[in-house]
């Protein structure tokens, strides 16, 4: 019995460590030889458990060791930043703690009132342990995934603030769960198993009720970056349609007074007064200097034309190579504001990308192609070389500050909103 015990302990402990491990594939780039760091994650944990019961250790040695031993294989198996490590070891030992804590406070009064008797006897401990495993294993499947899908955790993995918050948390919980569960060797009587079993679900039902709330902070954190975001695009666009507009009145006044200022140079020529001719000659150009009568257009559409000739304005400001041919039909599924947004945010990334780079290499082209379904429009610019790419899907290199991260994010959900698409190709 004892050894059908033991087993069934550790395949749960296997398949739980494999579903919580293999979980945050889904929400960070996995590194290199990954299986083969899974697959020895996966013992190592297992293992744990049975050599710190094998020796007598101390009653939670083998959860403080498995967290030391979770953030370690997180950072081997993903590229997490320190915070997103520590919140998913948080969420792997939570649940074994709290599961821990109440299958054996529930197995107590089966074998003695004295939580003790559980953990000293072999064949309690480990029918205990093994049913905790699958406790831990079916909360994590039935109740995590429904609060914590995959969109929501990655919000919640941009916002630092919250994730730190979350974690510091989680990790509090962990330690009063065990203090908690450490009273029983002290107080044999039932009504502390009561209390002990109370204080649990309670603590799970806050837990719950906190992760909730600071996914909702992190999603609106979100939106108000987005809505920040768009807000300064249209600045740009505004600031640039009054410079346009500037452009506009300049050459219809210049057209205006141009046949006088000719008339005058001719008549100025013709009574020899020449040194008057060349200063009049030489204040048309200095005016042209001033207000350039040439408008230089990328576009046949007039919204994506602004956006291409800031673009232009601000790689010419950092020295960038600039070039671009864009034709655009007249029954595009994209809205004008969302044209907007799609080459802002694909430009901007574009010069921040250039800017990494000697200013003898800098340069960004732009074309475009189609036929009568299709409107291809292809962006490139050199890089530095460091690139993260997930599933096709290009990641942030940037820290941790605000606004990073969304932009592709924001131009994949326009284009595949109209039915169109994106490649990223290095």
């Amino acid at each position: 019995m004892l050894l059908f015990l033991k087993t069934l302990t550790a395949l749960f402990l296997v398949l739980y460590s494999l579903f919580i491990l293999r979980y945050f594939k889904k929400h960070a780039e996995q590194k290199r030889g990954y299986t083969p760091v899974l697959i020895a994650a996966v013992g190592i944990n297992t293992a744990c458990f049975f050599v710190c019961r094998q020796f007598r250790a101390h009653a939670y040695l083998d959860i403080a060791i498995l967290t030391v031993l979770s953030v370690i294989e997180f950072k081997l198996l993903y590229r997490m930043r320190a915070k997103q490590a520590f919140y998913a070891c948080g969420l792997y030992v939570s649940h074994l703690v709290w599961a821990r804590g109440m299958t054996t406070a529930l197995f107590a009064p089966a074998f003695s009132q004295n939580g003790r008797l559980t953990l000293d006897t072999d064949l309690a401990y480990y029918a205990a342990f093994a049913a905790a495993v699958l406790a831990a294993f079916l909360l994590d499947l039935l109740v995590s995934r429904r609060l914590l899908p995959a969109d929501k955790l990655k919000t919640l993995f941009r916002d630092e603030k919250q994730l730190l918050f979350v974690t510091v948390c989680r990790f509090s919980l962990i330690v009063y769960l065990l203090l908690i569960d450490s009273g029983r060797y002290h107080v044999t009587h039932m009504w502390f198993t009561l209390t002990a079993i109370a204080s649990f679900i309670l603590g799970l039902l806050a837990m719950g009720h906190l992760l909730v709330n600071a996914l909702r902070v992190s999603v609106l954190t979100e939106y108000e970056r987005h809505a920040r975001l768009l807000q300064e695009q249209l600045t740009r666009q505004l600031r640039h349609y009054q410079s346009y507009a500037e452009f506009t009145e300049s050459y219809r006044s210049f057209k205006h007074d141009y046949r006088d200022m000719m008339a005058s140079i001719k008549s100025l020529l013709r009574n020899r007064e020449n040194q008057k001719a060349i200063q009049l000659i030489d204040d048309i150009y200095n005016t042209l200097q001033k207000n350039p009568l040439v408008y230089k257009s990328y576009s046949n559409h007039i919204v994506l034309d602004a956006v291409l000739q800031d673009t232009a304005n601000a790689a010419e400001e950092r020295h960038i190579a600039f070039s671009a041919t864009v034709y655009i039909p007249e029954n595009t599924a994209l809205t004008d504001l969302n044209m907007i947004r799609v080459f802002t945010n694909i430009t901007n990334n574009a010069i921040e990308a250039c800017l990494k780079l000697p200013e003898c290499d800098r340069r960004i082209e732009i074309t475009s192609g189609g036929d009568e379904d299709w409107t291809f429009i292809e962006i490139s610019n050199p890089f530095n070389g460091e690139l993260s790419m997930r599933d096709g899907v290009l990641e942030t290199t940037k820290g941790s500050g605000e606004g990073h991260g969304i932009g592709i994010k924001i131009v994949r959900e326009l284009l595949e909103n109209v039915g169109g698409l994106i490649r990223i190709e290095p």
